[in-house]
């Protein structure tokens, strides 16, 4: 009996233990946001307007939480509400709840005023083409943030031109929980990003939908890494022009090779400036060239190295490409007096191709 009260008493107090434990431990805190979407607009001077722009897409029927004390219920995408006077300087945390289906600073009016995007949230958006064009521009570039999720962009169908010309900005934006999905066009969506050093994640992007990756990120110019692309599905895309173009300062070229380019037409100028780095065996000599018209000034200002070129020009002719195509391979040079040399011919008296490079190694 001794025996088994001295077990019960143990094993209440082991229990008594852990339900204290259990009582004791602190609560995840809630999302300070919840479900709204959040930015910072800079105002200088007193009774200064802000004014938040839209385009006619989409229904609206939300309320803004202005950070001053003042709210305003929006119904229309020309909604007199969506401008507002801060009576005093400062930086100013909006909210906005509701539904709330695109905004629209494309290069205009107030987009030097947005410092922060804190996270969009789940507001109902439909578009968030040319979204954020323009902005984070002008400034240190420290100052300005952009964290998208958490967030809920799943009836997205464009995002083309959505952070364009973040010109200043430096730290790069966070993407994480941005639902790509049902995205179509992404033409233009991170090119101008000149003073980013360290690129994106953009490994959580689903980009099965997307048709048109053309100038998708043009003149990433300040960045000495490349980006890690090996997540991009690129099975419906049709336009890789300008893609990466004019990425100078990179020294190290991305992996290329998941890169499913049997639905592309046109790679016109898409690896051109790429002038830090030599090329090696990235991929590119897989490439499907089925349906490719265009190839104009593809790698041009660019190198690949020999014995990746060589590759390359034997796998293309290998495909029976279509005829009449120019295609710029920079100062990359063929191996003299081998199948590369034999393939290049190939591809200039069998299929008329132009092909402008570094001529024999």
């Amino acid at each position: 009996m001794g025996l088994s009260n001295s077990i019960g008493r143990s094993i209440g107090r082991s229990i008594g233990r852990s339900i204290a434990s259990a009582s004791t431990a602190p609560p995840t805190p809630p999302d300070p946001y919840g479900t709204d979407f959040v930015m910072v607009m800079r105002t200088t001077g007193a009774s200064e307007t802000v004014t938040i722009p839209c385009q006619n897409v989409g229904t609206f029927n939300a309320t803004i939480d202005w950070g001053d004390g003042q709210t305003s219920d929006i119904t229309a995408y020309n909604d007199a509400d969506l401008s507002h006077v801060y009576a005093t300087a400062g930086d100013h945390t909006i909210r906005i709840s509701g539904t709330f289906p695109n905004i629209y600073f494309n290069n205009t009016g107030h987009k030097a005023k947005l410092i922060k995007v804190l996270q969009l949230g789940d507001v109902g958006w439909v578009t968030l083409e040319k979204a954020f064009y323009g902005c984070f521009a002008g400034g240190s570039g420290a100052e300005y943030e952009f964290t998208a999720g958490p967030c809920n962009t799943s009836s997205v169908n464009t995002m083309q031109h959505m952070m364009r010309e973040w010109s200043s900005m430096t730290a790069s934006p966070d993407l994480t929980g941005l639902d790509t999905s049902s995205v179509n066009t992404m033409r233009h969506m991170m090119s101008g990003w000149t003073s980013m050093m360290v690129p994106p994640d953009l490994t959580g992007l689903d980009t099965s939908s997307v048709t048109s990756m053309s100038a998708m990120m043009l003149g990433w110019t300040s960045m000495t890494a490349s980006p890690d692309l090996t997540g991009l599905d690129t099975s419906s895309v049709t336009d890789m022009s300008f893609m990466m173009r004019n990425w100078f300062s990179m020294t190290s070229p991305p992996d290329l090779t998941g890169f499913d380019t049997s639905s592309v037409t046109s790679m016109a100028v898409m690896m051109s400036g790429w002038s830090s780095m030599t090329i090696g065996d990235i991929g590119v000599a897989s490439f499907n060239l089925g349906l490719v018209t265009n190839l104009t000034g593809f790698a041009e200002g660019s190198a690949f190295t020999t014995e990746a070129y060589d590759a390359i020009l034997t796998a293309w002719n290998a495909q029976d490409p279509v005829n009449g195509l120019s295609v710029h391979f920079g100062s990359s040079q063929y191996t003299s007096g081998g199948a590369a040399e034999a393939a290049r011919a190939s591809l200039i008296s069998s299929d008329s191709w132009t092909i402008t490079d570094g001529g024999a190694a």
